[in-house]
């Protein structure tokens, strides 16, 4: 296990990292000419049902979205839960952490709102079905655990055509890319995290399977940039109609929304 962790100690590593790994064709995720980007949904349908649960994702599949968009943590016990926040406080008002409770407590806390899913319950419902864009979410005390549970998730769901692994962390990226390599990997970037723009200009082309810019960052001069590097280009998360539109126009090869049925309608 520490030789897995040397790539964390400088860029140097990191770019060493994925220089050794084979990435996989990405051609399937590029938007040919004359089709329609994709839809993937955020979180599930989540202006619809509650974001990231089972009927989100269902409804986002009924709505006829391509794909959907979700967020992996872990829970006390290892478990590989899927939820965005770190905490319940949001969704329901207990300041209780979820990488402190076990699934079990966490199932027993929440329980009168809405079950939690773990990423193996959405593998095995939804996998193959549709793109599954699974997001790492900040790794905390144990980085690696939740990357390497997360990839033998879905490699043992034996759905990797369809999903791709996406991260803000290019060390999250790389540590997938480490346990396996089979799995698609974008790097997710916005306003607030410029880092992103940074390693993509140092690292190869075969370091990510696509980029995931935040959509307010995006201009043609850009989209044509990254396509002739041979990376997809989707952005996120756009919801309103002419922006859809607008951002189609430039090339953008998927867009995550919260409104799959809305941006759908669109085309």
């Amino acid at each position: 296990m520490l030789a897995n962790l040397r790539f964390y100690k400088n860029e140097l590593g990191l770019y060493s990292l994925f220089k050794q790994v084979y990435d996989m064709e990405m051609s399937r995720f590029l938007r040919g000419k004359g089709v329609r980007p994709n839809i993937w949904a955020h979180r599930g349908a989540s202006a619809i049902e509650e974001e990231n649960t089972m009927p989100a994702f269902a409804k986002a599949i009924e709505c006829g979205a391509d794909g959907i968009e979700l967020d992996v943590r872990l829970t006390g016990d290892r478990e590989v839960v899927v939820f965005h926040d770190k905490s319940l406080e949001r969704q329901f008002g207990k300041p209780l952490m979820v990488d402190e409770l076990t699934l079990d407590e966490l199932r027993e806390e929440t329980k009168n709102v809405f079950e939690i899913p773990t990423l193996g319950q959405v593998l095995e419902a939804f996998g193959g079905e549709c793109l599954i864009n699974v997001e790492i979410k900040e790794m905390g005390f144990n980085p690696i655990d939740l990357v390497k549970k997360t990839t033998e998730k879905i490699r043992t769901s034996e759905c990797l055509d369809s999903v791709l692994i996406s991260s803000f962390d290019p060390k999250a990226l790389a540590s997938a890319a480490w346990f396996e390599h089979r799995i698609s990997r974008a790097l997710l970037f916005g306003m607030e995290s410029p880092l992103g723009l940074n390693v993509l200009d140092r690292l190869g082309q075969n370091a990510f399977s696509a980029l995931h810019p935040e959509s307010v960052l995006i201009n043609e001069k850009k989209i044509n940039t990254w396509h002739k590097r041979g990376l997809a280009i989707h952005v996120w998360t756009v919801d309103d109609p002419n922006e859809i539109l607008r951002l189609s126009e430039l090339g953008v090869d998927s867009f995550i929304t919260n409104v799959p049925d809305i941006a759908l309608s669109c085309f």
